[in-house]
Order: C-alpha cells, then sequence, then structure tokens
C-alpha cells in the first residue's frame, strides 16, 4: 500500500477479509454489496490444498501415531483441519484463545500448521525460542505464508522446492497454495466474480471510495 497504492492514488479493493473492503488513501470503506466471506472458499482450499501438498512433499501420510495441532479457526484453518483429518483423528485445533494451552503441550507435536498471520506488526506465534523448543524433526506448515511473520524467521519456499530443514525442524511456506487445486478453485472464483463483481459497473468501486473520502 505504501509504496503503490498511495503514490499512484490506486483504489485497492480487498476481498480476502470476512467483510470486503475498499482502501483508498488510507481510509478504509465496505464494499456493502459484496456479501461477507464471498470467496471464502479460495482461503478453504488454500489450507486444504497446501496441507496435503506439505505432506506429500514430505513424504509423510499422518497416521494416529502423528499428533497434529493446528493454529487459527478462520477459513484456512479449517481447510487444513479437512485435509488432514482426513489422515490421523490426533488433531487439536487452537484458537487465539486457547493458545497458552497449546505453548504448555508444543513439544508433543509432529505436525504445527499455522493459519494465523499477524503481519509485520505483530507478535509471532512461534517465536524462535518456541521453535528451539519444539521436538527435533517437528514439521510446520505455515498454510498462512505469513513469512517471517507469524512464525519468526521462517521464509517463503516454493512448489518446486516446498520444503526446508532448520535447527532439525522441517518448515513448509508455499504462498497462494488455492492454485495447487486450481480446477476447483477457478471454477469457483469464475461463478463469484461473474455474479458478484463483473455484473455491475466496477467504477462503483472508486466512485464510493472516492464519496466516502470527502
Amino acid at each position: 500500500m505504501e509504496q503503490q497504492a498511495y503514490p499512484k492514488n490506486l483504489t485497492v479493493v480487498d476481498l480476502d477479509n470476512q467483510t470486503p473492503t475498499i482502501l483508498y488513501q488510507k481510509a478504509t470503506f465496505p464494499a456493502e454489496w459484496l456479501p461477507i466471506n464471498f470467496v471464502s472458499q479460495n482461503s478453504f482450499y488454500a489450507g486444504y490444498a497446501g496441507v496435503l501438498h506439505a505432506c506429500l512433499s514430505f513424504g509423510l501420510l499422518p497416521d494416529d501415531n502423528t499428533k497434529v495441532a493446528i493454529l487459527g479457526n478462520g477459513n484456512v484453518s479449517q481447510g487444513a483441519f479437512h485435509g488432514i483429518s482426513k489422515f490421523t483423528a490426533q488433531v487439536r485445533m487452537f484458537y487465539r484463545k486457547t493458545l497458552p494451552e497449546f505453548y504448555q503441550q508444543k513439544e508433543q507435536f509432529d505436525l504445527i500448521i499455522n493459519g494465523i498471520e499477524v503481519g509485520a506488526q505483530g507478535t509471532p506465534i512461534l517465536t524462535l525460542a518456541d521453535q528451539s523448543l519444539l521436538k527435533p524433526g517437528a514439521f510446520l506448515i505455515d498454510i498462512a505464508a505469513d513469512a517471517g511473520y507469524a512464525i519468526e524467521g521462517n521464509r517463503f519456499t516454493t512448489v518446486s522446492e516446498p520444503i526446508y530443514q532448520e535447527n532439525s525442524r522441517y518448515y513448509y511456506t508455499v504462498p497462494n497454495t488455492p492454485t495447487i487445486a486450481y480446477h476447483n478453485v477457478s471454477k469457483y472464483l469464475s461463478q463469484q466474480f461473474s455474479q458478484y463483481i463483473y455484473k455491475k459497473d466496477i467504477t462503483i468501486f472508486k466512485e464510493r471510495a472516492l464519496r466516502g473520502n470527502k
């Protein structure tokens, strides 16, 4: 936003929030004609496809000896749960309010899936100190792809090289994982965009921002 949108006077439409919003010159306005969570399945597939890709890339089909923690309860985390629970019942979901319980048990988990974004200004969900206490060989899947922030110090990986090892732990941080299930996601997004975006004159986004900014 600071490097591109503000200097170029761009109107930005954020569809990835629960409530779609328009951002214009550091002000935010609701896109009230768009349904809440109208592209939620895109985030769901991010978790679902990403977790399957991560496990297969790691050569792992989890079983009931694999203890799994999922951090977060949003669409991405729900998709991750949908995918991983097909293999094992040893899955725990931790929300922001129950993260203290996760921290008390973190050494037990073989697979930790993060679905929480914190951004550059946020406090890491797993600090470097936390990671040093994890089980050697633990596999951390940052399905939120909040590289360097939610899981402190982790870095982006790619579909061709999805995993790296550091300090006896393994990391997966592939961005834009819905593209792994592109047949499903493209069909879904085309339907949603055709119904809610392209049938309208898209100048409505700019007009709404200009009205709200006065």
